[in-house]
């Protein structure tokens, strides 16, 4: 996708890009291992991403424990993955298109965190699709139960309502939410 809006194949298009706050948590969950090592694991498997090297991802990790000093380290390798992963690739995605496309361009970080299995799915990879179609009751899984989806409504109600707004008319709008330039 980088490479296809470098090259101009995005040329007056507007786009929507964004991130959820727990991007990396989806990979530790699915794997049977105690979550520091789930992560860890994952974290060697997008090695590159980080960085180039050995020494260069162990950089990395000294300046996030810097400015995570209060987090665990699965919270800091976590993060790393969810910036590696998603996070700086959406940001890299949003300033190519908004420097050469001559279309707008709009981000996102969706915050919401799940409370289902006692809070660990957090701001999950994917929670915010059935905020987007504002259909809380097929991701019940995701959301939680009856009370956690009527309390969660009123974002999804707004989050839909800029989405489809900027389907239809190219900027994300809602009479629920603030201007979003």
């Amino acid at each position: 996708i980088l490479s296809a809006l470098e090259i101009g194949k995005a040329h007056n298009i507007d786009i929507l890009v964004g991130s959820n706050l727990h991007d990396g948590r989806s990979s530790a969950i699915g794997i049977p291992l105690p979550k520091l090592w789930a992560i860890k694991i994952m974290n060697k498997f997008i090695g590159g991403m980080i960085a180039p090297t050995k020494e260069g991802r162990k950089e990395i990790f000294a300046k996030y424990k810097a400015i995570m000093s209060m987090d665990s380290s699965y919270t800091i390798n976590e993060q790393i993955q969810t910036d590696a992963l998603y996070r700086m690739r959406s940001i890299k995605a949003a300033s190519i298109h908004s420097r050469t496309s001559g279309g707008k361009t709009y981000m996102y970080q969706f915050n919401w965190e799940s409370p289902v299995a006692d809070g660990k799915l957090g701001a999950i990879h994917g929670l915010e699709i059935p905020f987007a179609f504002n259909n809380l009751k097929l991701g019940a899984e995701l959301i939680g139960n009856n009370d956690d989806i009527d309390s969660a409504q009123s974002l999804a109600t707004a989050m839909s309502d800029a989405w489809a707004a900027f389907a239809w008319k190219g900027q994300p709008v809602s009479d629920s939410l603030p201007e979003w330039p």
